[in-house]
């Protein structure tokens, strides 16, 4: 296994990333969840998410054939799926090359409140990133946020108790076959301070932001870290049903959109990281990158093979 130590160092654009700034751009004055939604009460294609039992594989050091250890908190990966570009984002917004250790532009959190939570790559020098409440869309060439979807769905009925409601995502997903987004949001009541009251896997349309499918997560304690799309899943039932992966604590999780099926994978609770805080595919060189949480910050590069991927 190579480990490196990276300091952190002080476009092109196609049809497709001019057409999603621009909508995005008119977004920007918009309040968040703005737009059409169904009546509180009503949640459109609902699913219920469920464990199911599985035996997970115990990744160990002879799994990992490359680590990167980095100064601050890493909460996601991306590669660039034209140029092969490999990203870290951490939670102040500050983006690195994962391979010369080069700086990007500085991203802001316009909440200012916790940071952000993770991104994905959507090429010609395009990222999704989420933050307090809202996901955005940001170009690599300048930092700009463009607010484009939001966690708060449309439908959530409104409750007296809880002035302050708060959503936050710390895993996102990328399917570029159906142009769809994958975040897990959660919600706290008091603006952070209350409790946990819901878990969600939601999905987005990539053009206009808009909400498309929801399930619950088995329970409200279900957060991930990192997200990345495996399959884009069948495009006949009604409703968006992708394969994914998810890093849940220490664990990688495959989750079953068609039925709601969440399988323990693997563990990676022998890789000296206390949590999964991004995943991200390196499609050509066949490895799945998993961001480490802790002190030094990781990135570790595990072969697709060795999880049957």
């Amino acid at each position: 296994m190579k480990r490196r130590t990276i300091d952190r160092a002080g476009s092109k654009s196609s049809w497709r990333a001019v057409r999603v700034l621009a909508f995005a751009s008119a977004l920007v004055a918009l309040a968040a969840c703005a737009g059409d939604a169904p009546e509180p009460g009503v949640r459109p294609d609902m699913l219920q998410a469920s464990w199911v039992t599985s035996e997970p594989v115990r990744l160990d050091a002879e799994d990992v054939v490359d680590r990167i250890d980095l100064d601050g908190v890493l909460v996601g990966l991306a590669v660039q799926p034209d140029t092969g570009q490999r990203l870290g984002l951490f939670s102040d917004g500050s983006l690195s090359d994962l391979d010369t250790g080069a700086s990007l532009p500085q991203l802001r959190d316009p909440a200012g409140v916790f940071g952000f939570g993770d991104m994905v790559a959507l090429g010609d020098d395009l990222l999704a990133v989420t933050a307090t409440n809202d996901g955005y869309l940001v170009s690599t060439t300048d930092g700009v946020l463009r607010q484009h979807f939001c966690f708060l769905p449309g439908w959530q009925e409104e409750d007296p108790g809880n002035v302050d409601p708060m959503q936050l995502a710390l895993a996102l997903g990328f399917d570029a076959e159906r142009e769809r987004l994958y975040a897990q949001p959660r919600m706290w009541q008091n603006g952070g301070a209350g409790a946990i009251t819901d878990s969600f896997l939601s999905s987005y349309d990539l053009g206009d932001g808009a909400d498309l499918t929801w399930w619950n997560m088995p329970t409200e304690n279900v957060a991930a870290g990192g997200m990345v799309v495996l399959d884009p899943g069948p495009d006949q039932l009604g409703y968006d049903a992708p394969t994914l992966l998810l890093g849940v604590g220490l664990e990688l999780v495959r989750f079953h959109g068609v039925n709601g099926e969440m399988e323990r994978l693997a563990s990676v609770a022998d890789l000296e990281i206390v949590g999964v805080s991004g995943l991200a595919i390196d499609a050509d060189a066949g490895t799945l990158l998993v961001a480490g949480a802790g002190a030094p910050a990781r990135v570790l590069t595990i072969p697709l093979g060795r999880l049957g991927l």
